[in-house]
């Protein structure tokens, strides 16, 4: 039987890792602290560990990403203390490793995403180029590897704020993912979504549409196509046609995202206000200013109750309500709603 005190919780975002670690070995100390980082006390712990070790193939005694999301969000994130552990696993690995062991990368890595997760992107950036630095030399040129720090950095420039920047890391990872024999659809969406994102920051509404649709095209590809994502594509798409003025079009893609949330989400997801919000900013161009606020309403119900009360989504319905309420005529109900936008917004401004 696999020991339970064998057995370590790493926790990540969205997943829970399971590693054991089986007899002695030179590599058992490296091996072990690059497993603490993230390993904090959980309550109940060992009730869900027999259900755990069933998932383990005791042959190997390899590692599992387990989704037990719930788990997950139960565990400390304490970025800096597995920082800390990160560099002790660091040391040892670099005084037995090659420097171009790709072992080493994959410890990188992890101080990149810590690093990222604290928001301090600029070390985030460092210890991905570190580990790029040794894939380029020693990777095959197409790696599926290289497509993921490719992703990595631009996700990191996005968050800065970098977007020319990111749309380089971006589209690096596009020109190998596009070239290989078998792409990897959920990847090519991830980031032709990426780049549509970016092309619609900049207002390049044509292109942007082009890779929200070149998504599209991979989502058919995917077996399980209809999900909660292909719902944001949706929703993407009217966006853009919300910017060229084009309500009509933009409504059908926003109901095509609503049908699909509304029977994959709870009542209470704030992204189902997101999408009503649309509608609703939808109807009130089109000059139907009932119909908007009926919207605006949904989203509201959802968003007081599990937003914080200075969410800036928050203001932003409290200020399409105003808006709403000022062009119908209701010029006092408009200015008390938009002076509670305006209150959040000042707040969060500082």
């Amino acid at each position: 039987d696999v020991d339970i005190e064998s057995v370590f919780l790493c926790a990540t975002k969205d997943s829970l890792c399971v590693k054991v670690f089986h007899g002695k070995d030179p590599e058992c100390e490296a091996n072990i602290l690059y497993a603490t980082p993230e390993i904090f006390q959980i309550s109940k712990a060992e009730s869900m560990l027999n259900f755990i070790v069933k998932m383990i193939d005791e042959s190997t005694y390899t590692m599992y990403d387990v989704d037990i999301e719930c788990v997950a969000q139960a565990i400390k994130k304490e970025y800096d203390e597995a920082l800390n552990w990160h560099d002790k696993a660091l040391k040892i690995q670099e005084q037995v490793l090659q420097p171009s062991d790709l072992d080493l990368v994959e410890t990188y890595k992890m101080m990149g995403n810590l690093n990222f997760k604290k928001e301090s992107y600029d070390e985030a950036l460092r210890w991905y180029d570190k580990g790029l630095m040794i894939e380029e030399k020693v990777l095959d040129p197409l790696s599926s590897k290289l497509v993921g720090s490719y992703k990595n950095m631009g996700v990191v420039f996005s968050a800065k704020g970098d977007y020319e920047g990111a749309l380089v890391w971006f589209n690096k990872a596009l020109a190998i993912e596009e070239q290989v024999e078998d792409p990897n659809n959920n990847v090519l969406i991830v980031l032709y979504e990426s780049v549509g994102n970016i092309l619609k920051h900049g207002e390049k509404y044509d292109e942007a549409l082009n890779n929200y649709n070149k998504a599209l095209t991979a989502y058919n590809k995917v077996s399980d196509s209809v999900s909660v994502n292909l719902s944001i594509t949706y929703n993407n798409i009217g966006e853009i046609y919300h910017y060229q003025e084009n309500s009509d079009e933009a409504v059908r893609w926003y109901n095509k995202a609503l049908a699909i949330q509304e029977n994959f989400l709870a009542p209470s997801s704030p992204v189902l206000a997101i999408t009503y919000n649309n509608v609703g900013v939808a109807a009130c161009e089109s000059g139907n200013y009932d119909e908007a606020l009926q919207w605006y309403d949904k989203a509201l119900k959802i968003q007081e109750d599990v937003l914080d009360s200075e969410s800036t989504d928050l203001a932003t319905t409290y200020n399409n309500i105003g808006v709403a309420n000022y062009f119908k005529g209701n010029q006092n109900e408009a200015l008390n709603w938009l002076n509670k936008a305006l209150e959040i917004y000042v707040k969060v401004s500082g």
